[in-house]
């Protein structure tokens, strides 16, 4: 599948794969994995990570939510400082980093996985996320 700019997480079926490669230089490039298991608007997805050295880390249950994009007050007038964090519920977009909600977690609502996403590419209905 061709590399995409932004998703929309509501047009991905069960069994679809999104991969997000994450950093631009081999030693910071992450790559992220989410096999949808529920759709919808904010994906119920089986996620593992690749790090820089190649090493697969996973898999958890997760809910991506979307993207986050640090901004300033004149980008969003109603944040209380500059470098908050916006997030674009339901919508991957490059540039911006991982926002996902891990309900299993004892401590974390949510995380935010870094660094900014570089590409984004689907891999529809795969059975197997090492496949892809």
């Amino acid at each position: 599948m061709p590399e995409q700019d932004r998703i929309r997480l509501a047009s991905l079926t069960e069994g679809d794969l999104v991969r997000a490669v994450a950093g631009s230089e081999p030693r910071n490039t992450y790559k992220y994995d989410f096999l949808v298991l529920k759709p919808g608007e904010k994906p119920t997805c089986l996620f593992t990570q690749t790090d820089p050295k190649g090493k697969i880390t996973g898999t958890l249950e997760l809910i991506l939510e979307g993207t986050g994009h640090r901004l300033n007050r004149n980008q969003n007038p109603v944040m209380d400082h500059d470098g908050q964090v916006t997030i674009f519920d339901g919508l991957l977009v490059k540039g911006g980093t991982l926002i996902v909600h891990i309900p299993t977690h004892p401590i974390f609502e949510r995380a935010e996985l870094m660094p900014a996403c570089t590409a984004f590419e689907v891999y529809p209905n795969t059975p197997n996320a090492s496949a892809a």
